[in-house]
Order: structure tokens, then sequence, then C-alpha cells
């Protein structure tokens, strides 16, 4: 009997395979065609977030990475912020560090091809797992990896990383539910900490409910059948969740830091917000895509939909989990319909549920539980045609190749290939050109440019301030709007073909972003004054470039097509030494209205929130009589070092971001790190020449650390358990 199972599962592992190969392929074959110049920022609009986001993110990682570095704080964008805790990246997740291995393109395209097949494999052992034949797994798990949501998700690494975890994460679920052991403790685990570290949030937090959904309706079930709940069965995925969780703290603990400090701190997004565009949440659509292209974006095909009505007929032992699962799909799939259905305002009203924006991502569970729902219906099918072998030989074939069809037809519309254009990083518009004739800082150049909300392909040392990192630090984007002009705006946008949405029309789009709304400075002086704060050099603008930056401003070399740089030569110096305070109010706005105001000495005196008593005694006139001088001998992402020199004792204000984990040292000495001028570092110095050190040396961190050594010795000690316990099976056969 042993023999004939592990023959068995020898062959599904080896089907399984095939068609992860298959799916793979397929992929690749349209990802690596060669494509017209600029052909894939036409087709999809989110490919902007790959080049100027993804992209970036993931050549940064690559260099620290073959420098033997963790990247945990970055520096590049807005005023700094950490880097591992903003969980997009995946800095800790395993593929991504192919990253550091491989050329730039080849990387994304092998980590790509590798979570293709994973979902394939997953896909296929959920619906096995569910009872459905090889014929009938082979087919679930092609559908889910060749889906347009999957491919389109290539665009958006860690998403489409996340979702390969979906499956395997329940399937991990129902194993244990059938029987814990803890092998399956461990391996539910390692799924859990996986999909944590992918770093998409969204699909994480969707796998959870649906984890508990499903569990939830299982245990139920077991508890009137058996009159008892079963405990083994609870405790054994309660320890799962924390030795997941605990895998994952490295990168869990920083985000708990940051997620309450950022621009998308938990209770702060609205639905407008969520919501932000209505052409994906329109239930109408669905069906007018299945009548022209006999598919949808959560819809692989129509018999794909109808095998999935007769998947609740399979074997007698698996129909409460089939039907169980066919409901969840369900209750995500009206989820996504925010405006029609209230199911999406329940789940908003839960913590972290809330705060997640584009509710039709919600579809990626119902397009996972169709895709492994079909496999099971053709099961079915076959068994009723048993004994006909002629007819159990054909029509299965007639059937897969019926649902895979609009998939092949849609294939050259869903794939946007690999293309030099997207896999070299960005030119920079011809005006920065002239940025190289500036004079060299002991830091690098700091550029704002007004009307880009993305980064850029910047040569040697420039720092971009910017919003584009969904976690940005809160008061970094809170600055960023004082900077920002006009109001929010509602405009029609038209919505390409690729992305499977009605060609010809619009859709409404609510432009609620940034968050905190816009400019409260209306005055260009005041503006200035705030740039000048920050230390900004150089300001980019477009063709429609504000008029009080022409004015004020000089411009480096000729206008471009882009727009014109201009050089801000009032910038203070990204380091300075001052020795009179003032306390800052609480209220930011009016924090920002002092800093700015005509009678606020920016140069020599700073905002802290808890000035030491020394520093106010010197705020007077005479503030501006003291000698002082700071250099940077060293600036690193997570260390910064300075010499500074003065007659009195006073505050070293460096104009990078202050967030906890900062450790400061004044001539080897601990000293506090204080917030500046609402929002960047200053460190208390003595009388005379001091040299101070900046670390950044995250206490979540390195607590995150020990526990996710903990966590996989813990999985280590499991996989062994479970490994003697095999053994001993054996040996007692």
């Amino acid at each position: 009997m042993r023999i004939v199972l592990e023959t068995k599962s020898l062959r599904a592992c080896v089907a399984l395979s095939v068609v992860a190969l298959a799916a793979v392929l397929l992929w690749s074959s349209f990802a690596l065609r060669k494509d017209e110049p600029d052909a894939v920022q036409r087709r999809f609009s989110f490919v902007s977030d790959f080049i100027h986001y993804y992209h970036p993110n993931a050549d940064y990682l690559a260099a620290r990475l073959r420098s033997g570095e963790i990247p945990v704080w970055n520096p590049q964008q807005g005023l700094g912020g950490p880097f591992l805790a903003t969980l997009q990246p995946g800095v800790l997740y395993p593929p991504n560090w192919l990253h550091a291995l491989l050329p730039r393109g080849a990387a994304f395209v092998a980590i790509s091809a590798l979570h293709i097949g994973l979902a394939a494999i997953f896909a296929g052992a959920l619906a096995r797992r569910l009872g459905a034949s090889l014929v009938g797994a082979a087919l679930a798990g092609f559908l889910y990896a060749t889906a347009t949501r999957i491919f389109v998700n290539v665009w958006i690494p860690p998403a489409l990383h996340a979702a390969v975890w979906l499956p395997g994460v329940l399937l991990a679920v129902d194993r244990i539910l059938s029987r814990p052991s803890a092998g399956r403790v461990a391996a539910l685990a390692a799924a859990l900490a996986l999909q944590t570290l992918a770093g998409w949030p969204y699909t994480l937090a969707m796998t959870v409910l649906a984890s508990g959904l499903y569990v939830s309706v299982q245990l139920a079930g077991s508890a009137v059948e058996h009159r008892r709940l079963p405990l083994r069965t609870v405790a054994a995925g309660s320890a799962a969740l924390v030795i997941g969780a605990a895998l994952a703290a490295p990168v869990l603990l920083p985000a708990l830091e940051l997620v309450p400090r950022s621009s998308r701190a938990l209770g702060s997004v609205m639905a407008s917000q969520a919501i932000f565009i209505d052409a994906p949440h329109d239930p109408s659509r669905i069906f007018q895509q299945l009548l022209r292209k006999g598919m949808a974006t959560t819809i692989p095909s129509v018999p794909a939909l109808l095998l999935v009505f007769l998947a609740p007929f399979c074997r007698r032992g698996a129909r409460l989990r089939v039907v169980t699962l066919l409901a969840v799909g369900a209750f995500f799939f009206c989820a996504s319909y925010p405006n029609d259905l209230p199911v999406y305002g329940w789940l908003r009203s839960l913590p972290v549920l809330g705060d997640f924006r584009f509710p039709f991502r919600y579809r990626l569970v119902s397009l996972l539980v169709i895709s492994v729902l079909a496999g099971v219906g053709l099961t079915w099918i076959q068994a009723q045609l048993g004994s006909r072998r002629r007819l159990a030989l054909w029509v299965p074939v007639g059937i897969v190749l019926l649902t895979l069809t609009p998939r092949f037809l849609s294939l050259s519309t869903s794939v946007v290939p690999f293309s030099p254009s997207v896999t070299t990083p960005p030119a920079l518009p011809p005006e920065f050109e002239h940025s190289t004739s500036l004079p060299e800082r002991d830091a690098p150049l700091r550029l704002y440019w007004s009307d880009r909300s993305h980064r850029i392909g910047a040569p040697g040392k420039l720092h971009v301030l910017f919003d584009l990192e969904p976690l940005t630090l809160a008061r970094t984007a809170e600055l960023l709007t004082f900077l920002e002009a006009g109001r929010p705006v509602t405009v029609d946008r038209p919505q390409p073909e690729p992305q499977l949405w009605i060609p010809g029309q619009t859709t409404r789009t609510r432009v609620s972003i940034p968050f905190y709304g816009r400019s409260r400075l209306p005055a260009s002086a005041q503006r200035s004054a705030l740039l000048d704060l920050l230390s900004v050099d150089l300001v980019g603008a477009g063709g429609d470039r504000p008029h009080w930056l022409a004015s004020r401003y000089q411009r480096l070399g000729p206008e471009g097509a882009s727009g014109a740089l201009y050089a801000n030569p009032h910038a203070l110096p990204r380091a300075r030494r001052v020795h009179a305070a003032e306390r800052a109010p609480e209220d930011l706005e009016a924090a920002l209205r002092r800093l700015v105001s005509p009678d606020f000495d920016r140069e020599r005196v700073v905002l802290l929130d808890d000035p030491p008593p020394s520093l106010l005694t010197h705020s007077g006139p005479e503030a501006g009589r003291a000698t002082e001088a700071v250099r940077i001998e060293r600036y690193e992402a997570e260390r910064v070092q300075l010499r500074t020199r003065g007659d009195r004792p006073g505050v070293v204000v460096l104009t990078d971001a202050y967030f906890p984990g900062w450790e400061a040292r004044v001539n080897g000495e601990p000293a506090r790190v204080h917030r500046a001028n609402t929002a960047v570092r200053a460190v208390e110095v003595p009388e005379g020449e001091s040299v101070v050190e900046l670390r950044y040396r995250p206490a979540s961190f390195r607590r995150g650390l020990w526990l996710g050594l903990l966590g996989f010795l813990g999985c280590l000690g499991l996989a062994f358990l479970d490994s003697g316990r095999r053994r001993m099976d054996r040996l007692r056969a």
C-alpha cells in the first residue's frame, strides 16, 4: 500500500512540474519577445511604478547585498527613511537575492519565472488535495499560473510573490486540518513567513482572512460531527502562526514601528482613497468581458466557471471542504465590488483591512478558488465517464481545450515583454546634465522635482525629495504638501485595453493624493524658505512649471523637453551648527509658519521639541555672534560622521529624517538625537571641536533577528521531529 501511495505522489509531482514548466515557457515566449520601443509604457500605465520604484529598489538592494550589507535605511528618497521596514523591497525574501547574483534584466526574468512555476505547483497541489485527478490538478495549476492577474503582477514583484504563496498557505492549512503533525506545522509556518517576507500586505491580509474563514467552517463542522472541538488542530494552527510570525519578525517588527509614523498609518486611508478608481469596481464590466472575450480578470474562462459549479458534486469526503472554499471565493468576489455590495464596508470596519486600497484585489482569492475548483469539477466529469473509455479520454481533453482557449487568445494583451526600456535605468532628462557643473558637496545633492512624484535614475550622488514610497514617513509627506500647489481635482482618464477594461471608455479618477492635502503656504517666498531649510540644492519642473521658480532661481542650461532645472544658491548646508534654539510648537502648521516667517533666523536658530535650557538663553540678539563649522567626513546609508567646531555649546543639525533607531555619539560618548525643525535630526555638542557619529541601529530589527533565529530553530526542530516519527513508522511497518 505504501509503495502505491508513493507512486501516486511521484506521478503527481512529475505532472505538476510539467505543468509549471509549461506555464513558465508560455509566459517567457511572450515576455522575452522583442517589442517596439516605449510600447510597454503606452500599454500599461502601472509599468511606471516598476521603472521608477521597484526597479530602483532592486538595484539598491543588489548593490548593498553585493557589499555584504543588509539595507535597513535608504537615504536616497525623501529626507531618508527605513528601507527594509517598507516591506515591498522584500529585502529578506530569499528569491530576491538573485538580484545580487544575476544581471538586472536576467534577475527579474528568473525570479518571475520561478514564481509562475510555483503558482502552478501550489494551485495544482491544492486541487489535488481536494480530490482532483492528475488532469484536474494540472488544469487548476495552469489556470492559476497563467491568469491575467498573475501575468500582470510580474510588473508588481511583491504582489506576484505573495500571490504565489496564497495557494501554498491554504494547502498547508488544509493538511493541518486533516491530520496535525510537526512537519505540517513547520510547513505552514514557513509558507506564512515567506508570504510575509515577499512584501505585499494586501495579499497577506487576504490570505489570513481566507484561511480564517476556511478553518472556522471546518472546525465548526468537525465539532458538530464529533461533539467536541479538535484542540490538537487548534494548537497546531496556533503554533504555526506563532512560529511563522517569529520567522518574519526581522521585517515585521520594523514595519510595525514604521507604519504608525508613516503616511499610511492605520485608520488614515479614507474610503475614497481606498477605492480611488471606479472602473475595475463596476460589476457590469465583468459580464461585458465574459461576453466579449469569454474571460475576465477574475474568471479564466466561461467553461472554467461552469466546471466550478460541478465541483460540489465531488466525492463525499471532500464535499464540505469544496463547498467551504467555494463560499470563501464568493465572499471575496462580493468584497471586490464596494459600490454595490456591503461586504467591503464590513471589512473596512476590521483592523488593517480598512487601510488597504483597491478592493478589486480581493478577486485574487476568487481567481484561485475558480482555478482550483475547475480542476475538481473536471474530475467529477471524468468519474461519470469512467466506464466509457473513449469518452473518458476525449471529453476531458475537449473541456481542457475549451477552458484554455480564451486564455491563449488574451496572452498577447496581458503579457508585456521585458524590453530594454524597462530593464535598463531610465535616462535623465537632458536638463539634468547640467547638474554636474555644480560645486562638489560633502554630502549628496538634494533635488526636489516639483511636478514629478517618482524616483529618477540619478547619476552619482543625487538624492530625490519625493513621495512615491507608500510608507513615506508621515512628517516628510506632510512637509511635501506645503510645497505642492493647487487643490485635489477629479479627472477623466482613459483605461487601456490590456487592463481588460472596456476600450474607448474613461474612468473617473479621484485624485486624493497626497493624503495630507495640498499647499498651505501659498507665498513663493515661504516655499523657498522651506526648500532652503530642507537643503534642497536643485529644483526641477516640467513645461508647466510654477512661475515662482523662474522668478527666484537660476536656471541651469537651456530648457529641455521635460522641463527645466534650477539651482538654489540659498540652500542651507546638509549639516550645520547652531547655538540657539526655540521650543517647537506642537501643531505642525504653526511650527512651519514659524520656520518660514521673515523674523526667524533659519541659519542660526533651530526649533527643537525639547530644547536644552542653555540653548534657549542664546535665542536673542546675541545669536549671531558665535562662530561654528561642520564638515561631513563620512556619509553612508546607516552611518554619518561629522566633525564640528564652535566657541560655545550648540546643536549640530543634519537635514535628514528623524526616526527612532538613530543613535548618536559625541566624542565617543552616547548622546541624544533630537527632532529638529519638525522633521530632521539634531545632536547637542559641547564647546570646541567634536566628532559626532550617527548610526541607524533599530532595536526592532535586532529583536526581530533574534526572534527569526528562534523561529528558524523551531521549524528545524519540528522538521527533524517529523522525520524521526516517519522513520519509526517505517521500522514498525
